[in-house]
């Protein structure tokens, strides 16, 4: 090695240390997630198989995340109310929303005005649940 490679080597091992030495105070005061309550947004009326599954998700969330997690139901305007009140929630991972097709494919074409982006402001973050849905107009037709 020649003395101008190890100079470059101590000066970036010297700058890599510098920037963790002052990331490490804004690190380590991040409180633990969850340090409160998380709310899971249903955008349709009590009662339905939305309800049910946004539920058992909470309460199986709840015994994992030690941490509350409650179902809100917010229905209206094909599902646009709920997800245009979580798109606008602080990205802080507390509030969550149960959706489907409708509301994440079907509405931003549907609706002239959409009040939230489905690209913007919303996160994935995994599937509840899967259903297949089929409409017959013949009993030749197969539907699985």
């Amino acid at each position: 090695m020649t003395h101008s490679s190890l100079s470059r080597r101590r000066v970036l091992q010297a700058a890599g240390a510098s920037a963790a030495a002052l990331a490490a105070p804004t690190l380590l005061a991040q409180p633990a997630w969850p340090s409160k309550a998380i709310r899971f947004v249903v955008p349709f009326a009590p009662g339905g198989t939305s309800e049910v599954v946004a539920r058992s998700v909470a309460a199986e969330l709840t015994k994992q995340l030690g941490q509350s997690v409650y179902v809100e139901n917010k229905p209206g305007g094909a599902g646009t109310i709920a997800m245009q009140e979580v798109a606008k929630a602080a990205p802080d991972g507390y509030t969550m929303i149960l959706t489907h097709v409708g509301t994440l494919a079907v509405n931003p074409y549907m609706l002239k005005n959409q009040p939230y982006d489905v690209d913007k402001g919303l996160c994935a973050s995994d599937a509840a649940g899967q259903s297949t849905e089929c409409v017959r107009d013949s009993p030749r037709l197969a539907c699985t």
